[in-house]
């Protein structure tokens, strides 16, 4: 009781109330849920991280061996002719859904900085609470498809380049990346049909 005055005194301006409940918060970081949290954010972490080095080889071979070899020049290495990635046949599909991950990567840091500042924007767009997904259960799910995204662009790039043994048809990669964003736009329901009615709300008003 004495250190819960004292906390009290000193960061809460005498409140018992909030002390209790900040001191509680406190207690239960020592528990296993916390561990597992950390455990979370580790695995969050390293997926970003791997998220990350793909996006950096896609932009390595796209842009930086482009211009290493230059447009329409053959390869030391190899007789396959270097094509930008911008003149591929697939390259709108990637462009579409590059185009709507970054949308949705920024509706994940317009939740978190909401979220970190109390402002209920779940009652503002009439989300409800039960069938709204939090800002990390988003970021975790996105941070899962920017991967796919980025592996089917890798393959389906070096693959028409030749520089990726032909296990599938280059074709294969953007149809499968397409099948999948297809897929996350309505699935899983309970989550996304009250989005998609909430996005046809604010676009009709």
């Amino acid at each position: 009781e004495h250190l819960e005055r004292t906390f009290a005194d000193t960061f809460c301006d005498g409140s018992m109330i909030n002390a209790k409940s900040q001191l509680l918060v406190s207690r239960g970081k020592d528990d296993v849920f916390y561990s597992l949290e950390l455990w979370h954010i580790f695995m969050l972490g390293l997926r970003i991280g791997i998220m990350l080095v793909f996006f950096v080889w896609l932009l390595w071979d796209s842009i930086v061996g482009v211009k290493e070899f230059g447009s329409g020049s053959k390869s030391h290495t190899s007789e396959i002719r270097y094509v930008p990635v911008y003149s591929t046949g697939a390259f709108r599909l990637f462009r579409g859904v590059g185009a709507f991950l970054i949308a949705v990567w920024c509706w994940v840091g317009s939740c978190a900085i909401w979220d970190r500042n109390h402002v209920n924007y779940r009652f503002i767009l009439q989300l409800q609470p039960k069938t709204t997904m939090s800002p990390i259960e988003i970021l975790s799910d996105i941070i899962n498809t920017t991967i796919v995204f980025l592996v089917s662009f890798i393959l389906y790039y070096k693959t028409m380049l030749g520089h990726f043994p032909v296990v599938f048809q280059p074709e294969f990669y953007p149809a499968m990346l397409f099948v999948l964003f297809v897929f996350k736009l309505v699935y899983p329901p309970e989550y996304m049909t009250p989005l998609w009615k909430t996005a046809g709300r604010i676009s009709l008003g």
